[in-house]
């Protein structure tokens, strides 16, 4: 799943800085394990890296922080 998602990564004009939200269960750990050993192969940088608690319905403070973080967002991609 991660090659996946880093080969559409490549289709898209992007600064490559991101910010990466998973759960905080066991599946999210290690899906955020694998995305930042895969990261080098497009020379992805998180600007901000945060497990959430399974359950979140408000995600407005991690949106803010994405945003400080200079993640790029998707409306600067089109």
């Amino acid at each position: 799943m991660t090659q996946q998602q880093f080969l559409t990564m490549n289709t898209v004009s992007s600064n490559k800085e991101v910010a990466l939200f998973t759960d905080n269960e066991q599946d999210g750990v290690g899906y955020g394990q694998t995305l930042g050993a895969d990261r080098a192969q497009i020379r992805l940088s998180y600007r901000l890296s945060c497990p959430v608690p399974v359950g979140t319905t408000d995600f407005g403070d991690l949106i803010r922080r994405a945003q400080a973080s200079k993640a790029q967002n998707r409306e600067s991609l089109k």
